[in-house]
């Protein structure tokens, strides 16, 4: 599995990978607040119930942090994940 960044000026896009094929992605942009406003996750239906929607989460977690930025999580996914697990109190 291969996750990768394609990111332009206030907004992005994770990406993941299997076997050559595009798994998942999940969208995000830095809002007026300075927040990263994570806006849309979509699953492959080919890969979906293997952790990919989770996999893209953890991305934007993990580049908030690095950013020291805060997530609006927008997306219903990505709310309900971050909402739910303590470790990603720290980015709400």
């Amino acid at each position: 599995m291969k996750t990768s960044l394609n990111k332009s000026e206030n907004k992005g896009v994770f990406s993941v990978e299997e076997n050559g094929v595009e798994a998942g992605t999940m969208s995000f942009f830095i809002d007026d607040n300075g927040k990263m406003a994570i806006d849309h996750t979509v699953v492959n239906p080919d890969f979906r119930g293997k952790g990919i929607g989770k996999v893209l989460v953890e991305e934007g977690v993990n580049y908030a942090r690095n950013h020291s930025l805060k997530i609006n999580p927008i997306c219903t996914y990505a709310k309900a994940l971050l909402e739910k697990t303590d470790a990603y109190s720290d980015v709400l």
